[in-house]
């Protein structure tokens, strides 16, 4: 895993690829060497290959969060608090890995109810996943406006600098916003992204009308 990186670092993708495979003949580390190499062939644009191998990653992430949680019940059982401490991270991480090959594997889907499907069980491992979180959102846009910004301000409250799923949030909400609040907004979304072109026309017509 760490020549990989290595190689991933290096621009070396043909090294990169040999090293997953190898790993993934490792049980101990075969579910990450697995979502290594799934963002690999995403990144490829070998979305076949990409999809096979996402599917052996999620069913190895699910069997590995399903031994990890067997453990931590023991060890709690055991009052063993510092192992189970260390389990318990163990899980937060697998839980975000397997997250993140959800949502991917949304982008592979056709259809709108397989992509939605994806995106909600990237949610149900975490939560907090910003990238799902505002697809979600996107997708809800036409539907259900209430959930929708909800899952624009979880993206934003998570990541600052996401100026996508903030400008998603200002458009949907300006008419609930104070001034104060939507310049705060578009000073931040230019701030991450100069080059807005739309949030600079607001920002500039809002200054208008103040002066």
């Amino acid at each position: 895993m760490k020549l990989a990186e290595i190689a991933k670092i290096s621009s070396q993708p043909k090294s990169q690829e040999k090293f997953l495979l190898e790993a993934t003949l490792e049980s101990e580390i075969r579910p990450k060497a697995l979502a290594e190499l799934f963002k690999l062939k995403l990144q490829n644009n070998d979305k076949k290959e990409a999809l096979s191998i996402g599917f052996n990653a999620i069913k190895s992430l699910r069997r590995l969060i399903r031994n990890q949680r067997k453990e931590l019940d023991h060890q709690l059982k055991a009052n063993n608090f510092n192992e189970s401490k260390r389990i318990t991270i163990g899980i937060r991480s697998s839980h975000e890995m397997l997250s993140d090959v959800y949502f991917q594997s949304s982008e592979l889907m056709q259809s709108r109810q397989s992509k939605i499907q994806c995106i909600d069980l990237s949610l149900d491992f975490n939560p907090l996943n910003t990238n799902a979180n505002f697809q979600k959102g996107v997708l809800l846009k036409n539907d259900d406006l209430a959930d929708c910004i909800t899952y624009f301000k979880t993206c934003i409250e998570n990541e600052w600098s996401h100026w996508y799923a903030r400008w998603e949030y200002v458009k949907a909400l300006k008419k609930e916003m104070s001034e104060e609040e939507l310049i705060s907004h578009l000073n931040t979304i230019l701030e991450c992204n100069p080059n807005h072109d739309e949030a600079k026309s607001y920002l500039g017509r809002l200054a208008s009308s103040n002066s």
